[in-house]
């Protein structure tokens, strides 16, 4: 048979299709094809930092940035398909809560699906609006949706912590999970709220509305102050706190009560309310972030898992092995307090935000990478994309940032909806 024009392909491909692969030609043991000409049109994957590639027999023969021209065979028994090769997908999550000084506010979940770091679709969903105000309208801490009830946290900064919970929503009857004096409260960021309660370590359950406390065993030199702006984190299944009366941080396991004296190994700031407490945890490792009173300079402290171990069994006092000290460059800096907008902690990936400045509704907030120590790319939330508009920082409450593989996701056309399309032209040989 006299050799033929054919097309062997004219569609349009998602960018999760292409990086499995998607067949353009295959023959069998009599037929060649000899590529002409691959047009490419609307490649939308070049601004996701995607490229795209025709292979053939698992080999790459053209890179398709743009249309290409020439001859190149495919032989007998052969497959061509083109593929983008190494992507990373992600879903990206934050929250944030405002206003708080009445009536109308709305919880607000940006979740945006990422490709190599780049923005491939976003979706927003808002809780329904306040209808009932809330207790507290300023120094929230954080706030939550776990199952059908919504809590929210007060903190002052120093004396007061309350943690208060909305039976069934966001506008349901209003009760008081803890409201201690000096006792901060933490999220394990999935299911539980924990408390350091002066001798005692308490954990509430909302799935169950049940609350059971521990105690803090002896053998760690627990701290025997508990005011003076305490401050908690949680990280890999245990609780830290410090306060400014001393320089240590303990860490806590919130179901034995047993602990580790950080002893002097973190410099936390003191005499100010406004000094933080992050720790992140990767790879074996904690990382722990301070700043001194006037925001000026940001401090990392590393300190292996294996330092004080998982605390099932027994406290460790002293943690002899020394912990790495670490001034990042360049340095944190801010000067209004996280009274204002508590600083946040995305523990999936070690970004630590916090607050920079606000205009027209439009907030910025600094990011700081807790595992390379970089200062990264400013976040910029418009809230005057999710209305009501945030009109004071003051009632803004940034609540959330977690980060996630979303591979599984990764053939969702809505969520990823990046297309290319390949038109290929050959001359086709068969006997």
């Amino acid at each position: 048979m006299a050799d033929q024009i054919k097309e062997l392909s004219n569609g349009t491909y998602f960018i999760g299709a292409l990086t499995n692969g998607v067949a353009i030609a295959s023959t069998d043991a009599t037929t060649r094809n000899v590529v002409k000409d691959i047009q490419v049109q609307n490649n939308q994957l070049t601004a996701l930092g995607a490229a795209l590639n025709f292979n053939v027999n698992n080999v790459t023969v053209a890179s398709l940035s743009s249309s290409v021209s020439g001859s190149e065979i495919i032989d007998v028994s052969s497959t061509a398909v083109a593929v983008t090769p190494s992507l990373s997908f992600t879903n990206d999550i934050i929250g944030f809560f405002g206003s708080t000084s009445g009536t109308g506010g709305k919880a607000s979940t940006i979740s945006t699906r990422k490709v190599n770091g780049f923005d491939a679709s976003s979706v927003v969903t808002q809780s329904a609006a306040i209808a009932t105000a809330l207790s507290q309208t300023n120094y929230i801490a954080g706030q939550w949706f776990i199952g059908s009830d919504f809590f929210y946290l007060y903190d002052e900064g120093n004396s007061v912590q309350t943690l208060y919970r909305r039976v069934g929503g966001i506008n349901g009857t209003e009760n008081i999970v803890f409201n201690d004096s000096y006792c901060t409260i933490v999220f394990n960021g999935v299911d539980r709220f924990h408390q350091v309660n002066g001798a005692n370590i308490f954990t509430y359950v909302p799935a169950t509305n049940t609350t059971t406390s521990v105690s803090i065993k002896a053998g760690a030199a627990w701290a025997t102050t508990m005011s003076s702006y305490p401050r908690i984190a949680y990280a890999n299944g245990l609780v830290f706190w410090c306060n400014s009366a001393g320089t240590s941080v303990w860490a806590i396991n919130p179901t034995t009560g047993y602990n580790a004296n950080i002893s002097s190994a973190i410099n936390i700031a003191s005499s100010s309310t406004y000094t933080p407490l992050a720790v992140y945890f990767s790879g074996g490792t904690y990382y722990f972030l301070s700043v001194n009173n006037s925001y000026s300079a940001g401090y990392i402290y590393i300190r292996s898992a294996a330092d004080f171990g998982a605390l099932t069994s027994a406290s460790v006092y002293p943690v002899t092995s020394s912990a790495i000290y670490n001034t990042p460059t360049p340095q944190i800096t801010n000067n209004v307090s996280p009274q204002a907008i508590w600083p946040l902690l995305n523990r999936n990936n070690g970004d630590w935000f916090w607050y920079k400045s606000q205009s027209s509704n439009i907030l910025t907030f600094g990011c700081f990478n807790m595992l390379t120590q970089t200062i990264k790319t400013d976040l910029v939330i418009n809230t005057n994309l999710y209305p009501p508009a945030i009109g004071s920082y003051q009632n803004f409450v940034f609540t959330s940032s977690s980060s996630a593989n979303d591979v599984a996701n990764k053939l969702n056309t809505t969520f990823y909806p990046q297309t290319a399309t390949l038109r290929v032209t050959a001359v086709q040989t068969t006997p």
